[in-house]
């Protein structure tokens, strides 16, 4: 019997980024009382942006990343997510072109709920050897939900869901050629 029951634990250990020094430790249904800092939250609107705005070249990645993604929103946070992916039709770039995503910063905003997030998207798009660099700003409210639900647990032990987000060009996008293209096009004349 104890061979087949599935027994799964998730542990959450938060160390100190300087020190390396354990701070608090146990088993994320044990950690009732723990209350994430700002720099958890940082790291999880990281990778959560990523995930949402990153276009690899591999379809089954891409579509993994996604599932990632709404692993961690509320219902509300994926309704919006997914009317934002139609309009822009994120899909089609799948089959068009990449898009690598560089986190600038992510600030937590008055109130301690939500977050300004800073950050670029260079588009490399098939054939066209010129890269398109777009800067976005986005805002990402956060809420934490307690759960003894196992499946939950073992995908997001800390409970953070994200319940609003929204986000906006900065400015124009800039074109500039692909130096890496460039240089694989020119070959030295002896």
């Amino acid at each position: 019997y104890k061979a087949v029951t599935e027994n799964t634990l998730v542990y959450v250990v938060e160390t100190d980024i300087k020190t390396g020094e354990v701070r608090n430790v146990g088993t994320a249904n044990s950690m009732a009382n723990y209350t994430p800092n700002d720099e958890v939250y940082s790291y999880f609107i990281r990778q959560f942006v990523q995930d949402i705005r990153s276009v690899p070249l591999d379809e089954v990645v891409y579509n993994k990343q996604l599932s990632t993604a709404y692993s961690f929103l509320t219902k509300d946070g994926a309704n919006i997510l997914t009317a934002r992916m139609e309009a822009e039709n994120r899909v089609q770039k799948l089959h068009n072109a990449t898009v690598q995503v560089t986190i600038n910063s992510v600030i937590p905003m008055e109130g301690g709920k939500s977050y300004q997030v800073r950050w670029s998207e260079v588009e490399y798009r098939a054939g066209a050897g010129k890269k398109e660099v777009t800067p976005y700003t986005g805002v990402f409210t956060v809420e934490q939900i307690k759960t003894n639900d196992k499946e939950k647990l073992a995908v997001n032990p800390l409970g953070l869901y994200i319940k609003d987000l929204r986000w906006e060009r900065d400015t124009e996008t800039k074109t500039t050629p692909d130096q890496k293209n460039d240089q694989q096009t020119k070959t030295p004349v002896n």
